[in-house]
């Protein structure tokens, strides 16, 4: 799961669902005044299988969930 670390504006560049490679920019929290304050890349390739639809987002908020297969055996 993916919590917000900082207050603003939400703004996704994946939907749920979407399929996603290492890398991809997956969504941004941007302050009142357009900077951005924090910025997250996909970690390895993965699907989006939860995204938050509420563009206000306060430190703690779930943002995201992702989902990968595992390569253990």
């Amino acid at each position: 799961a993916y919590l917000a670390n900082f207050a603003g504006l939400f703004r996704s560049y994946v939907s749920g669902g979407d399929t996603v490679k290492k890398g991809d920019l997956l969504w941004r929290i941007q302050g009142l005044n357009g900077d951005s304050l924090e910025e997250i890349r996909a970690p390895h390739g993965c699907i989006v299988g939860m995204l938050r639809t509420f563009a206000s987002v306060q430190p703690g908020d779930l943002l995201s969930q992702l989902f990968w297969e595992s390569r253990k055996k």
